[in-house]
C-alpha cells in the first residue's frame, strides 16, 4: 500500500514538473530536485509533500519579479529632477556639438550629444546644483550657460521637478571661461614651466598663451611669488608664450616677459635674440620647460597682453 501510494505521488509530481511554465527560470532543476525528493525519502508522502511546497516556495513567479522591476523603474525615476533647455551657435545653423549637465557638488558630469540643428534638449539627472556647457567635439570652440559677464550660471535640480530655460548660449567669452569636461584631457594638451622676475620677488602673473595660427589665447593668474604655471586645455598646435605681471605698479599692457630664444641663451648681454619660441603643444600630453622670463626685450617686442 505504501509503495502504491508512493508511485501515486511520484506520478503526480512528474505531472507537476512537466507543467511548470517554460518561461520559469530554472524549471529542469526544479524537475530534478521533485524527482531526487521522490527518491530520496521512500516512505513518507507527508516528508515529500512538504519538501516539494519548500521547492516551490523558493521559486520566483515571473509576477513578483515584474512587479519588482516596475516598482524600481519608479523609484527610480522619483531619485531624479530634469533640466530641459536649448542650445544656441552664432551662425546661421547649430553645427553638431556635446552638451555637458556637471553637477557641481559630485563632479558628475551627464554627456548628451546635440545632432546638427537640435535646438531643445531635456534630460533626466540626479538632484544637486548643476553648471551646463558646451562643445564642439573637437573643443576647438565652448559656449555656456552664463551672465553677462561670462560667467557661468549654478543652478539646482531637485527631486520629481523639471528646471526649464536653461539656455546654453554664450559663446562669446574666452574659452578659458567655459568648463571642460573630464574627457577634454584626451583631446588636449598643457604647457608648463617656470616663471622669474629681475627684483628680490615675482609679482602676480597673467601667463598668456597665444596660438600663432589662430590667435585664439588662454591664459592662468598667478600669485605673488608663485614660481610656477600651468596651463591646461590648449588645443594642439603652436604656441607664443609671455606672462605680463599684474598688480598695483603693473597696470601697463604692453610690459611682458616672453619665452624667447633670450632665455636659452642664458638671459645674458651678449644674447641679442628675444624673438618668441614655437612651442608645440599636442594632445594628451604637457610641454615642460617653457619659462616666460625675458624682461630684457625691447619694448613692443612681444604683444601687449590680451587677456587684459
Amino acid at each position: 500500500m505504501k509503495r502504491i501510494g508512493l508511485s501515486l505521488l511520484f506520478i503526480l509530481l512528474a505531472a507537476l514538473a512537466c507543467s511548470l511554465p517554460e518561461d520559469l527560470p530554472e524549471a529542469d532543476q526544479l524537475a530534478t530536485s521533485i524527482a531526487g525528493t521522490v527518491e530520496a525519502v521512500g516512505g513518507s508522502a507527508e516528508t515529500i509533500a512538504t519538501s516539494v511546497a519548500a521547492t516551490l516556495g523558493a521559486q520566483p513567479s515571473a509576477t513578483q519579479s515584474a512587479e519588482q522591476e516596475s516598482t524600481a523603474t519608479v523609484e527610480d525615476l522619483y531619485q531624479t529632477g530634469t533640466i530641459n533647455g536649448h542650445v544656441c551657435y552664432p551662425s546661421e545653423y547649430i553645427p553638431a556639438m556635446n552638451l555637458y549637465l556637471e553637477n557641481v557638488d559630485t563632479l558628475e558630469v551627464t554627456k548628451i550629444p546635440i545632432p546638427e540643428n537640435q535646438g531643445e534638449f531635456s534630460a533626466p539627472v540626479p538632484p544637486g546644483n548643476y553648471v551646463a556647457y558646451a562643445w564642439l567635439p573637437d573643443f576647438s570652440y565652448g559656449g555656456a550657460y552664463a551672465g553677462e559677464d561670462h560667467n557661468v550660471l549654478t543652478f539646482e535640480v531637485t527631486t520629481g521637478q523639471t528646471v526649464t530655460n536653461i539656455a546654453v548660449c554664450d559663446w562669446y567669452g574666452s574659452v578659458s571661461d567655459v568648463p571642460y569636461p573630464p574627457e577634454a584631457a584626451n583631446f588636449l594638451g598643457t604647457i608648463s614651466g617656470g616663471l622669474g622676475y629681475p627684483s628680490e620677488f615675482i609679482p602676480p602673473m597673467v601667463v598668456v598663451a597665444t596660438n600663432v595660427d589662430t590667435n585664439q589665447y588662454y591664459f592662468v593668474l598667478t600669485e605673488l611669488n608663485q614660481m610656477e604655471y600651468q596651463i591646461t586645455h590648449l588645443l594642439p598646435g603652436t604656441y607664443h608664450v609671455v606672462a605680463y605681471p599684474r598688480g598695483e605698479g603693473f597696470e601697463s599692457s604692453d610690459f611682458g616677459g616672453g619665452y624667447s630664444e633670450f632665455v636659452p641663451c642664458g638671459l645674458l648681454a651678449s644674447c641679442t635674440d628675444h624673438s618668441l619660441i614655437d612651442v608645440e603643444v599636442f594632445a594628451g600630453t604637457t610641454t615642460n620647460g617653457v619659462d616666460p622670463v625675458d624682461f630684457y626685450a625691447p619694448q613692443n617686442a612681444f604683444p601687449t597682453n590680451p587677456a587684459n
